[in-house]
């Protein structure tokens, strides 16, 4: 048993596959298999495999919902999926993740919605 501690909450790791990543004042957890009990203000949140639980900093609710647990592994894999993802949103990760600064000279675009069904690897940017 451990805890992965975020700004926005405490992830209580029981025996399990998870991913947690931090971004913007935002953590999301998305639990593969096994269970997690995830802490937020004094409140505990029990989540079961193929959960994504969003918390954002100064809500003090999580948003939770059911997802395909393997779009959230992929980069594990070294590898990108995109589902239904604003261009906007892609070019943030890309400079998060990657350092690098892209600049979209056409504003329109940025709400242009991305799915992807190949995966794009890492190795290719």
């Amino acid at each position: 048993k451990f805890t992965v501690h975020t700004p926005e909450l405490d992830v209580q790791v029981l025996g399990t596959e998870f991913n947690v990543k931090t971004r913007h004042q935002k953590t999301e957890v998305v639990l593969n298999s096994g269970k997690i009990v995830l802490k937020k203000d004094a409140k505990l949140y029990n989540i079961e495999p193929g959960e994504r639980v969003i918390a954002t900093s100064g809500k003090s609710s999580i948003d939770k919902q059911i997802v395909d647990t393997a779009f959230y592994s992929t980069w594990r894999e070294q590898k990108f999926a995109f589902q239904n993802t604003r261009l906007t949103d892609i070019l943030e990760m890309l400079k998060d993740d990657y350092g690098y600064e892209l600049v979209q000279n056409n504003q329109d675009l940025g709400d242009k919605k991305i799915s992807s069904t190949d995966l794009i690897s890492t190795k290719d940017i």
